[in-house]
């Protein structure tokens, strides 16, 4: 993204954060009122850390999962850059075995299907029959209601829907694209930095859990660390999906992104579980 293009995202992520909820966006708010946080109501956690595999394997993903469950992840999105579905459900699904077998309850296991809208890949989970995957991120715009009741046995899993994500088109106002989301059926509003690796700007998380109020999930998907963790958190995410940070280290500072180090996991885990509850001024 340039310089002029993101001073511009600035400066309506800024914008929003002061505008009532009873004024311009008062009627979309009311419109969205959830019940309950759904990060909360599934983890039990003000925040949740959730490792993104990245599949080589259905072998590799599996060992990878109970790695992530090992070290105190709340649970692993899995994804193959080669925009597999089939593989990559397939994996989601062998993890989630593997982890009840291991004796976890209901693991959460989601997927990202690259080149699927997330209707698309709604439908895709129903024709599976994919009961076992609870979470769904799509980096793009959703095109249309996302969860309908065609697709009733599995609407439970949690959409994470993109919201001024990395690669994607950029909206004038941050706002009104996580309404859009929410009225095409997202749980939980997810943004990044401008690209993989890059940490997202606190402000723009600020901006989304401000428009968005505390009964909606605010994740973050790009340059977690331990480093920046705590900022994310404090500014109202309650989700955080990380790969390159944990990522094992080979040789001339390369990285192995098919596995996780374990302690740089563990490290990860213990500074989120150490982070405040993200408030929202206001709620």
């Amino acid at each position: 993204m340039s310089a002029w293009v993101f001073s511009l995202g600035v400066t309506a992520w800024c914008d929003v954060t002061t505008r009532s909820r009873e004024g311009e966006y008062g009627a979309a708010f009311a419109r969205h009122t959830r019940v309950s946080n759904p990060i909360a109501s599934t983890f039990g956690a003000p925040c949740a850390l959730l490792p993104v595999i990245h599949i080589a394997t259905l072998e590799l993903c599996v060992a990878q999962a109970r790695s992530a469950f090992a070290e105190g992840a709340n649970g692993v999105f899995v994804i193959s850059h080669d925009g597999d579905a089939y593989l990559t459900v397939n994996c989601a699904e062998a993890c989630a075995a593997a982890l009840i077998a291991d004796g976890h309850d209901r693991p959460f296991v989601g997927v990202n299907l690259l080149g699927k809208s997330a209707t698309k890949a709604y439908d895709y989970l129903h024709e599976r029959s994919a009961y076992d995957v609870r979470g769904v991120w799509c980096d793009s715009p959703a095109d249309g209601a996302v969860k309908h009741a065609t697709i009733h046995g599995v609407w439970r899993a949690l959409y994470f829907a993109g919201v001024a994500f990395k690669y994607q088109s950029q909206p004038a106002d941050i706002a009104q694209a996580a309404f859009a989301e929410m009225d095409a059926g997202a749980d939980v509003l997810t943004t990044s930095g401008d690209g993989t690796g890059l940490a997202c700007d606190p402000e723009k998380v600020r901006a989304i859990r401000t428009a968005v109020g505390p009964r909606y999930g605010v994740a973050v998907a790009s340059g977690v660390d331990v480093q920046n963790a705590g900022g994310l958190v404090a500014a109202g995410a309650d989700a955080l999906l990380v790969a390159s940070s944990i990522a094992r280290e080979l040789p001339r500072r390369q990285r192995d992104f098919y596995r996780f180090e374990p302690a740089k996991l563990r490290e990860l885990v213990a500074v989120v579980k150490n982070c405040a509850a993200p408030s929202v001024e206001g709620a």
